[in-house]
């Protein structure tokens, strides 16, 4: 038995999933950190175990309360991607100026969760090749490790092989754009990206312009100054007979009848792909990358809060899937696209839009 979770915590992400014994998160943070606390309490009894903790990125919507949820539980595992020093530092220093309090986390995981967990590191992979590794990581391994995108985390769950793989993927076009934004307001990019100090140290002077300079770069960004996102395949090991399918799915908020689900869709494909805020017009050959595991693909995560800009509806060609979205209902940047429903709902595929509210949550039943 699987329940996969999509929390109502309106512009952020927070997933889970929960096996008998075992239980994943992937992201959790919110705009609103007050909101995503309430939903992590609501969820989470202290002492609550939590076996990986998947972190797609350090956008702050996407992370804000991981310190909550670490006062709560006990983390066995995260799994995020691997940043090299210049971007640690130019993250860093970005997040300073817009008074974010995630710096710890970005600077060293391994101290910020502490030594009871183990940090997996996952490398980006930003070659145009079809393959990626099928290596397997043993997660009862003590200290920090670095893995290869693709590589298998794998654990049995009574008669059945339930697998994860993670995919970083690095957006240099991304990068590119950002540091443009920050040579054109005045900002010494290199000293960003050497000097992890360099906005205590040299433009705190006037930090309230400093902050509003950062605040709009942002904006224009649509909130994503990251060029990771690490994508995750979360479902059975391929050609393993788990004779699983979807039994149920909640959702009160729903303007589509469940039935369009069992008519429209082959309820054994359980698989699901969380693509954070990933941009599907760069990152855009998810299924050739995840071909291994595509035919078992049922669920797809909207990425981006279904901003326009970061979709691309070829990724719903093959077949028909269900489509959670994470999205605020008075956001700022006019999320999720209008174009990005309709194309969702001429692919017969079925968007579902997690906000804030309640009866919103999403939940599907997997046994």
């Amino acid at each position: 038995m699987v329940k996969r979770v999509f929390h109502p915590v309106g512009q952020g992400a927070f997933y889970s999933e929960h096996h008998d014994n075992f239980t994943v998160v992937y992201d959790c943070g919110s705009t609103s950190k007050k909101l995503a606390s309430k939903v992590v309490e609501q969820f989470f009894k202290q002492n609550d175990v939590i076996d990986i903790l998947f972190i797609s990125h350090f956008d702050y919507d996407h992370v804000s309360n991981i310190p909550q949820l670490i006062k709560l539980t006990k983390i066995k595992t995260v799994v995020l991607p691997l940043l090299h020093n210049h971007q640690k530092n130019l993250l860093i220093n970005l997040y300073r100026s817009l008074g974010k309090d995630i710096i710890n986390l970005i600077d060293s995981p391994e101290n910020f969760f502490g030594n009871n967990t183990k940090v997996i590191k996952v490398k980006p992979f930003n070659r145009n090749e079809n393959n990626i590794t099928s290596l397997e990581v043993n997660l009862n391994e003590n200290g920090t490790q670095e893995i290869e995108s693709g590589t298998i985390l794998l654990n049995k769950f009574n008669q059945y092989s339930w697998i994860y793989v993670p995919y970083n993927h690095e957006y240099l076009t991304r990068n590119l754009m950002l540091e443009k934004l920050l040579t054109t307001n005045g900002f010494d990019v290199d000293k960003l990206k050497n000097d992890p100090r360099y906005t205590l140290s040299e433009i705190d002077s006037d930090l309230k312009t400093t902050k509003n300079i950062f605040k709009n770069i942002y904006k224009k960004l649509e909130g994503t100054i990251n060029i990771n996102s690490m994508i995750v395949y979360s479902g059975t090991k391929p050609n393993t007979k788990s004779k699983l399918k979807t039994n149920s799915i909640y959702y009160k908020n729903t303007f589509i009848n469940m039935y369009d689900y069992f008519k429209y869709f082959c309820n054994e494909k359980i698989g699901c792909i969380y693509t954070g805020d990933s941009d599907l017009n760069i990152v855009n050959n998810i299924p050739t990358i995840f071909k291994a595991y595509w035919n078992d693909v049922g669920t797809i995560q909207i990425p981006h809060h279904g901003s326009l800009k970061s979709f691309n509806k070829s990724i719903l060609v093959s077949q028909n899937y269900l489509c959670p979205i994470s999205v605020g209902n008075k956001n700022s940047y006019g999320h999720p696209s209008d174009k990005v429903i309709v194309d969702i709902i001429n692919q017969k595929s079925i968007p579902f839009c997690v906000t804030e509210e309640k009866n919103t949550l999403f939940i599907q039943d997997i046994g």
